[in-house]
């Protein structure tokens, strides 16, 4: 096939249109390639997102579990009872009471850790909602540009 050559003020126009047409097919696809860049990081935080998301739910059930059973401990009369029938039993219950209450200690440091490690999840999740909201409008920003070429 010959090439047609379309010369003057005519060739001149289609040679523009043809141009801006090849240009907005440019634009269009530069722009297509950012939403596909934005949607994966969506996918990514979204993932992300779920899994601290269970990871927090895990923690809480850890936290319920071990509330449940310091109250059971605590409330427990026979652990509150010290009973000395002579000096061996004095001395190994002041000993087993000694060592409860280090442990007692050490059980609410350790769930006051979890604690602060379970607001600092949370917090992240806060985070991860917000950067997902600021992809969510810049997608659709994208695709208000892309329809208005």
């Amino acid at each position: 096939m010959g090439k047609i050559a379309v010369t003057g003020i005519a060739g001149e126009a289609l040679a523009a249109q043809l141009r801006a047409e090849a240009e907005r097919a440019r634009r269009r696809a530069a722009i297509q390639a950012e939403i596909d860049k934005w949607n994966n990081k969506l996918t990514t935080v979204q993932s992300q997102k779920t899994s601290l998301t269970a990871q927090q739910a895990n923690l809480n059930l850890y936290m319920g579990d071990w509330d449940t059973q310091k109250t059971a401990y605590n409330g427990n009369d026979i652990l509150t009872e010290v009973v000395i029938l002579n000096v061996f039993e004095g001395v190994c219950a002041d000993k087993i009471k000694e060592e409860l209450t280090a442990s007692v200690t050490q059980m609410d440091q350790t769930y006051s850790r979890i604690s602060g490690l379970n607001g600092n999840v949370g917090l992240q999740i806060s985070k991860l909602n917000e950067y997902i909201t600021f992809i969510d409008e810049k997608i659709t920003a994208l695709k208000n540009e892309l329809n208005s070429i």
